[in-house]
């Protein structure tokens, strides 16, 4: 956020990136780079560097500078990909020295991985990427075995853009993708079940971002769906439209699974039918640490019955819960009236002490 503009970042891209090899983040989120500076940057990497991680959120480098920059590392992967395998016949066949390779692909210098650093991290949030940009992107992934981290929110991405998206998720089950951002968007259930198909059984996905979208009570279900095949550890749904149909879905799925860690339900209202399937997968859930329900309308019977459940589950793992106060709610189920003015992660520590206290003492009494 310094303003650093096209002039700016053509500068760093020559100086700085081309043929560095020690640099591995380069951070311009909200810089004013433009086209021009992401061309001249999608050049110096061509040329070779150390980048692994690359932030340009909140630029608008447009269709133009997204097409650029995803040609430079789909090459760059290419190549990477040419020089991995004739390293590995060299070394079955005891050829050519490691450095007579790395010179015929241009890398010059120490280091032994100096070839082999690629995009594992790239944020294009907010960059006005259009459905061309989206498409570049897509075809990036087609090729791609090092991306572990994409954020692609706030670019108007559709249903159209995401389901070209999940073909290419589809074609190469070899993309590494741990964390998937895609807030802000246009999505629809329809996109999200062209995802959702895609990314079935993944076995690295871990993180998936697809809030202040349209997915409605489709959309959750299909998630819900995905939470049995996909090691999910987040997952943030809030402001969809959700409604009591939706959170049913997801709430049975939760109360089974053992893996996610944060769920994000702001924005979506929480009735006392919905608080009720919450207070059912916070009763059963062994594994969830956070959970975000700010602006959901929770009512006083459904704060009661959210509550209820965390404090009946004696092996509760959570430690954040937002949108309203459990502390009073807590008292009136019976806790000691000190907790009234405790924080939630107060109140949350001693409902988990409670239970931890009554296992020892249960011990306790079977060794006597």
């Amino acid at each position: 956020f310094n303003c650093v503009g096209d002039v700016g970042c053509a500068a760093l891209a020559t100086h700085v990136v081309s043929n560095n090899f020690v640099l591995q983040t380069l951070y311009l989120s909200g810089n004013t780079v433009g086209e021009r500076g992401s061309i001249a940057l999608a050049s110096a990497m061509l040329n070779g560097c150390g980048l692994t991680c690359l932030h340009l959120t909140a630029n608008r480098i447009g269709t133009h500078g997204v097409k650029a920059l995803t040609r430079t590392i789909a090459e760059n992967e290419a190549k990477r990909q040419i020089l991995l395998q004739r390293q590995h016949n060299n070394e079955l066949e005891g050829g050519a020295p490691r450095d007579a390779i790395d010179t015929q692909f241009g890398i010059i210098g120490g280091g032994k991985d100096l070839a082999f650093k690629s995009i594992q991290e790239l944020f294009l949030g907010g960059v006005g990427m259009g459905p061309n940009g989206c498409l570049a992107v897509s075809n990036m992934i087609l090729t791609n075995f090092s991306l572990r981290v994409l954020c692609l929110s706030d670019n108007g991405i559709d249903d159209r853009d995401i389901a070209l998206f999940s073909q290419s998720i589809s074609r190469n089950k070899r993309v590494p993708l741990e964390v998937l951002q895609l807030s802000f968007n246009r999505l629809t259930c329809v996109g999200v079940e062209s995802l959702m198909n895609a990314i079935w059984g993944s076995s690295t996905l871990r993180e998936v971002w697809l809030d202040n979208n349209r997915i409605h009570d489709r959309g959750a279900q299909l998630a819900a769906v995905v939470l049995t095949s996909v090691k999910l550890e987040v997952l943030d749904l809030g402001f969809n439209r959700i409604t009591t149909g939706g959170i049913k879905a997801l709430m049975k799925s939760l109360a089974e699974n053992d893996t996610l860690l944060s769920l994000t339900l702001s924005g979506n209202p929480l009735d006392t039918n919905a608080s009720k399937a919450v207070s059912y997968a916070l009763a059963y859930n062994k594994s969830l640490r956070a959970l975000y329900v700010d602006n959901c309308s929770v009512g006083y019977a459904a704060q009661r019955h959210i509550t209820a459940g965390i404090v009946s589950n004696s092996q509760l793992s959570l430690r954040v819960i937002t949108g309203f106060h459990i502390g009073a709610i807590a008292v009136t189920l019976g806790l000691p009236s000190a907790l009234e003015n405790w924080t939630n992660e107060q109140v949350l520590k001693f409902i988990r002490l409670m239970w931890d206290r009554r296992r020892h003492d249960q011990e306790s009494m079977k060794q006597r």
